[in-house]
């Protein structure tokens, strides 16, 4: 199984960002991530069409199974 944190923001002109975290760690609080999510826009490290991240817009946790095939040929 494979788990993605997705952090959605928005961006000082109102355009959608999603930030994907692999593997993060189990037991994250929504307190956690809101803290993270805070960080990252006081940080203003990311920019999206020259616009800093502003708000947030929600987070998730996406779980799926993954089954490789290894071809022979």
């Amino acid at each position: 199984m494979t788990k993605v944190l997705q952090l959605q923001f928005k961006t000082t002109g109102d355009k959608n960002y999603t930030l994907n975290v692999d593997a993060p760690k189990e037991q994250l609080t929504e307190q956690e991530i809101f803290n993270a999510m805070t960080a990252i826009i006081d940080s203003q490290v990311f920019l999206v069409n020259r616009d800093p991240l502003a708000t947030i817009k929600g987070a998730q946790v996406v779980d799926r199974q993954v089954t490789e095939y290894q071809m022979q040929g």
